[in-house]
């Protein structure tokens, strides 16, 4: 993930998320959340996490779960993030 964006300019940003014993999670429920700065969830999910080989996950089941979204560059704005699963 880029350590900034510039303000007015798209932004991709991909989370990778190495999951040590894959089968201690169920792969279709790993979502990355916005949090406050109290840890608390702010909206819906921003990206699901996928070990599936589709594009921004590299290798499908090499316990490496992969999420993409656009930030929105409007404003300037710090983002805290969480990985979760439903």
């Amino acid at each position: 993930m880029p350590a900034e964006l510039l303000v007015g300019q798209p932004g991709q940003i991909t989370v990778e998320l190495l999951v040590r014993d894959r089968t201690a999670v169920l792969p279709e429920t790993m979502e990355l959340l916005g949090v406050d700065a109290a840890g608390r969830p702010q909206g819906s999910a921003l990206a699901t996490l996928t070990d599936d080989s589709v594009d921004p996950d590299a290798h499908k089941h090499d316990a490496l779960f992969s999420g993409a979204w656009t930030v929105d560059t409007s404003q300037p704005r710090e983002l805290r993030l969480r990985v979760s699963m439903r």
